[in-house]
């Protein structure tokens, strides 16, 4: 049936999905949190509307596949335009890991995770590791390195 048909859902900026905005943004933030089933039960409790858990995962993942291509975007505007790094500290510690994780359909795949942090060393001679910060991400490891997919120009 074509969306023409019902003048009443763009009365009620309902999107094409058929809900209105705040219930797909309400789904798709439970559902980067919590299981499919347990949102559409929620959803049902909090809104009183029906909502399998296929379409909670359906557009759980449009946005978020949306949302890396816009990450990606603006990864790529910033390797054109970003102005050159400041100096860092003199001392950084720099740690990876990976975690195998299973997805909804059986298989399993690996997230990369990186942290990187301030080295100090104090007045009694102890080092330190401080200002830590964490980054992570799904995907083949060259592309975790270089979103992208290739090197930024030098």
């Amino acid at each position: 049936m074509a969306r023409d048909f019902f003048p009443l859902d763009e009365r009620l900026g309902l999107l094409s999905c058929g809900y209105s905005p705040v219930l797909v943004e309400t789904m798709v933030r439970l559902g980067a949190r919590l299981p499919f089933a347990v949102v559409a039960d929620e959803m049902a409790r909090l809104f009183g509307v029906s909502i399998s858990p296929d379409t909670v995962r359906r557009l759980t993942e449009e946005a978020g596949a949306l949302l890396a291509g816009i990450e990606q975007q603006e990864l790529e505007r910033l390797e054109q335009e970003a102005p050159a790094e400041p100096t860092g500290p003199a001392v950084q510690q720099v740690s990876a890991d990976g975690c195998m994780l299973s997805l909804v359909d059986g298989r399993w795949t690996e997230v990369r995770t990186i942290a990187i942090g301030t080295v100090l060393q104090r007045d009694d001679g102890a080092v330190s590791t401080q200002e830590i910060t964490y980054f992570s991400r799904h995907g083949r490891a060259d592309a975790f390195i270089y979103p992208a997919g290739h090197p930024p120009d030098a």
